[in-house]
């Protein structure tokens, strides 16, 4: 099992150190609130949430490196015994396994790319049925309000003209009969005022 060398550990620790206190990396939960006190501005957490994580890349960078350097100087300076055997069999496997992993990091471009394509081409039309939803909810909106004010006018008429109420067919037949009524009692006066008959019809006519 591949390990550091002591002075690459302690080179390794100094830098993370130096770097946590300089970029303010928190080592524990109790210190998030302290962190949350000191600035609320999104915009300094952002840069520093950026600079720890380009820092913990290049860490990362680091220990890899420094890893394959110590399997490397471990294989040389090992004895032959042992010294790991690498075959020409282990180099087609990695081989094939690279390859399998390259196939699938294109298959997965190539699906990102179709799904920004079709978000490139579905965007206008998505944006033109929440326009036309949001012109619809204001129609709709107005058509409320304006059905509340009949409503709130129907019902001040109702109270201003109480019970019972004419509608245009009784106020057609109220007429009618009123007509009528009229005729009879101008026959009625033709009768008993033979004189004034003509002058009764004139005026009904």
């Amino acid at each position: 099992m591949s390990t550091f060398k002591p002075d690459d550990v302690e080179a390794l620790a100094s830098q993370f150190s130096a770097a946590s206190s300089t970029l303010n990396i928190v080592k524990s939960v109790e210190q998030l609130p302290a962190l949350e006190d000191d600035s609320n501005d999104p915009t300094l957490v952002t840069s520093d949430l950026a600079a720890q994580t380009a820092f913990l890349r290049k860490l990362k960078f680091a220990y890899l490196e420094q890893n394959a350097k110590d399997k490397y100087v471990k294989t040389i300076v090992s004895d032959i015994d042992d010294a790991p055997i690498v075959t020409a069999d282990d180099n087609k496997a990695l081989f094939a396994s690279n390859e399998e992993a390259k196939q699938r990091l294109k298959a997965a471009k190539e699906s990102l790319h179709h799904t920004q394509r079709s978000i490139r081409e579905l965007a206008p039309a998505v944006e033109q049925e929440y326009n036309k939803a949001q012109n619809m909810t204001a129609h709709a909106s107005a058509l409320s309000q304006k059905i509340l004010d009949a409503r709130l006018d129907l019902i001040r008429l109702r109270q201003t003209h109480p019970h019972p109420r004419l509608t245009i067919p009784l106020a057609d037949q109220k007429l009618v009969d009123q007509v009528a009524e009229m005729q009879a009692l101008n026959d009625d006066l033709a009768i008993l005022f033979p004189a004034n008959a003509c002058i009764g019809s004139a005026k009904i006519a």
